[in-house]
């Protein structure tokens, strides 16, 4: 979708970033799961091969990984694993949340030498229990917290905005307040569980620009709080471009799942159109270069984007936003973005922002 990073002295792309989700197994029920985590015990891939992803990675010049899951701290050998990729020299992001984080794993993950920690609150005690299908999580998560606080830990908060917890914003902001830390607010999505949720959970356009402008009264006085949400419906202040195109899905990020599969982003599922490869059947390295799905995927260009996104003037920045969102709503990669489509088709984006449509060419 844009230029290409630097590549390794053939046409092969510089990976950045690996999303890793290392096992499907859960100890919560997340209502909206991306990844329909079960709490059973689920197959993992051995150590070994993890630690041949993470060479090839680096060998193809990766800088991080994202754990996720699942729950990563619900492998066993989770610490093992991190190990493999922090011992690679690669950042670990680990996405968790929270509830498994005891002052002795605290203390273990203030000995990686590169570490972020991005933890998931959805609201006070009675929201999260509820969005999280366990009583005691939100307990346990904030006690996670003071564990990585007493060991200098740092950490940022993710939370899932929807109407079920749109009330519990004040809520979050003040935990990040009190920890001294970031707070990201992501809208729901329909992926995963989040598919089989009521359609009216999801936030109506003018509920998100009333989160915007909380968030951006919040950041002018200086609470750090990231809203996740396409350029075009940002303030142009408050941009933060990314490492490419969207989130740079197959110029130089994909996603690895517990099975092996090697995908076009973490959050994408074992739907054959969306796998690469598997890495139990061929090497990490090979999928990623010249995987045949990878090869389409880097051949779009952005200005072949339809609808709103392929007039957007941030496109080259943004890249036309989630494109497995798009793909999953209309079964194409180049379609617009749902939520940039639908502020546009309600007269909430102004045409003199975009470009004009073009002119069929006369006889």
């Amino acid at each position: 979708m844009t230029t290409s990073p630097p590549d390794l002295g053939t046409s092969v792309p510089r990976l950045d970033t690996i999303h890793f989700n290392s096992t499907k197994t859960c100890n919560l029920g997340c209502a909206f799961c991306y990844d329909n985590a079960v709490r059973g015990r689920t197959e993992l891939l051995p150590l070994e091969t993890v630690r041949q992803i993470a060479t090839d990675a680096v060998g193809l010049g990766c800088r991080r990984v994202i754990l996720s899951g699942g729950e990563p701290l619900s492998r066993p050998d989770w610490q093992d694993v991190a190990s493999i990729f922090d011992g690679a020299g690669m950042e670990v992001s680990l996405a968790t949340n929270g509830t498994l984080i005891t002052a002795e794993a605290a203390r273990f993950l203030a000995g990686l030498r590169h570490v972020t920690l991005s933890i998931s609150l959805d609201g006070d005690r009675e929201t999260h229990d509820r969005l999280r299908a366990q009583d005691g999580a939100h307990a346990r998560t904030m006690r996670g917290l003071r564990h990585l606080q007493e060991a200098g830990v740092e950490f940022d908060l993710n939370a899932t905005i929807s109407r079920d917890n749109i009330r519990d914003v004040a809520f979050l902001t003040k935990v990040a307040r009190d920890f001294e830390c970031d707070v990201r607010f992501s809208l729901l999505h329909p992926n995963g569980r989040g598919k089989d949720m009521d359609g009216g959970r999801f936030l109506e356009p003018a509920e998100i620009l009333l989160l915007r402008e909380y968030c951006h009264v919040a950041r002018r006085r200086a609470v750090p709080i990231f809203l996740n949400l396409p350029p075009l419906l940002q303030y142009v202040e408050e941009i933060i471009p990314g490492r490419g195109a969207a989130c740079g899905w197959a110029v130089n990020f994909c996603g690895v799942l517990a099975n092996g599969d090697v995908t076009i982003c973490g959050v994408a599922s074992s739907e054959p159109h969306l796998v690469a490869g598997n890495v139990l059947e061929r090497p990490f390295r090979e999928i990623w270069a010249d995987a045949p799905l990878f090869r389409e995927t880097r051949s779009f260009q952005v200005d072949a984007l339809g609808g709103i996104c392929g007039r957007c003037a941030f496109r080259e920045i943004c890249g036309g936003a989630c494109r497995l969102s798009a793909y999953r709503a209309e079964g194409d990669f180049l379609a617009p973005y749902e939520l940039c489509q639908r502020f546009y088709d309600e007269g909430l984006v102004p045409e003199r922002i975009l470009d004009p449509v073009s002119e069929p060419a006369s006889n």
